[in-house]
Order: C-alpha cells, then structure tokens, then sequence
C-alpha cells in the first residue's frame, strides 16, 4: 500500500511515526523470577534495606550497602541501578566505587540492579546518573572499605589508623603483612557500618 492511497502525506508520515516512536517506552519487571532477601543496615547515619538476588548471601559475603558486595574469595560485585545505554554508565558507577574501595579492578564485576524502589530513580536519562549519586556512591565504597580495614585490625590487634589499603587488600602497620579483602569480608559483615563523619574519602588529587 502506498503513502498515496491511504492520503498521507511522505512529511506526515515521517511527523506522526517520528513522535510516537520517541514516545513509547516500555519497561517490564517480572518480580516472581528471582528470590530475595531483604535486611536493614545503616550506611552513613541513613537506613537502607540491602537486596540480594538469591535467598541467602553466601556465608564469608560482606554486603554493606545495596551498590556493592565483597565475596569470600575476593569477588566485589557492584550493583548498576541504572541502565547502559551506551553513555557507559555501568564503568562509571564500578570506578567510582573500587577506588574508594580501593579495589582490584580485575576483581571487579557489574551486575544490573532488578526494577526495585529501593534503588531510588532508575530512570536513564539527562546524564545524571554519576552528577546525582556521585558522593552517596563515594561513601558506600569508602564505608566498605572502612569496615575491611577494621577487621584486620582487630585481627593484628593494631589501631585502624595505623593500617593502610591497596589493590584489594589491607597493609599492616609494619608493611609486610597483608590480608586480602576476601579473607576479611566475613568477620567485616559482623561489624557495625560506619557514621559519614568516620569515613574518610579519598583526597581527589
């Protein structure tokens, strides 16, 4: 059939589809394929509910926040609450977290975050995504960072302060002692997340 018969015009067709198209968006969550498992903790003096996609976090799994994870054998996976749609935002949010983590970055792996209120705006758009979250993302890697280097301190029975991070792993005061995140990340579930004001970010330079 041609644009002739049906008596539209080439320049109203091209307005008519050319707007509906840029219209219609559809998202779809189907809530019943995965299980969760929800529980409260306190990241920065705020509550936030933690999300795991399987019933139960796997035992040694340090999982302070709903942006990042720590396994027992080294793994950190960060959870992308936004989607990719090329503007690379998925790197962006792991980069961001690992290096206040101060993580291995070829032990760095992005998961995307299911359609789920607890993760806030999900809407991908305005390139707002890094500018609106950038410090709360800053925070939720330094506090998991925080958290690690207090159980290896309490381990080496030395003061937090003395002990220094690097590449996913934890320094000794002495220097010549480390311990990898993933050996810390079970007894690091067990401790309190820390308060914003005992965070310390990194210098940005």
């Amino acid at each position: 059939m041609s644009m002739s018969s049906t008596g539209m015009s080439r320049r109203r067709f091209l307005k008519v589809f050319g707007a509906t198209g840029a219209s219609l968006v559809v998202g779809i969550y189907l809530g019943g394929c995965d299980e969760v498992e929800e529980t409260t903790s306190t990241t920065g003096g705020t509550a936030a509910t933690l999300r795991s996609t399987t019933t139960t976090l796997v035992a040694g799994t340090l999982a302070p926040n709903i942006f990042l994870r720590v396994a027992a054998d080294g793994a950190v996976t960060v959870t992308a609450f936004r989607s990719e749609m090329g503007q690379g935002i998925r790197t962006a949010i792991a980069m961001i977290l690992a290096e206040e983590l101060d993580a291995n970055w070829s032990d760095v792996s992005i998961e995307q975050a299911p359609a789920d209120a607890r993760f806030g705006d999900q809407i991908t758009g305005g390139s707002e995504s890094v500018s609106t979250i950038y410090s709360m993302l800053r925070e939720a890697g330094a506090a998991t960072r925080w958290m690690l280097v207090e159980a290896a301190a309490r381990r080496w029975d030395v003061r937090h302060e003395d002990c220094s991070t690097v590449a996913g792993a934890v320094v000794h005061p002495d220097g010549l002692q480390t311990l990898q995140y993933g050996a810390l990340a079970g007894s690091a579930s067990l401790i309190e997340p820390p308060g914003s004001d005992d965070v310390d970010l990194k210098d940005p330079a």
